[in-house]
């Protein structure tokens, strides 16, 4: 049986507002699907 003290970060299931993840969903593919050559 799962407590919740097994998972802490459970209780923040939910929180974020669907607009927020989607804007941080964008932000992500936006910047991760891009490679920078002359970065290293």
């Amino acid at each position: 049986m799962t407590t919740d003290s097994d998972r802490p970060l459970l209780r923040f299931a939910g929180s974020i507002p669907p607009e927020d993840l989607q804007l941080m969903r964008e932000a992500i593919e936006q910047d991760c699907e891009q490679v920078d050559i002359n970065e290293w």
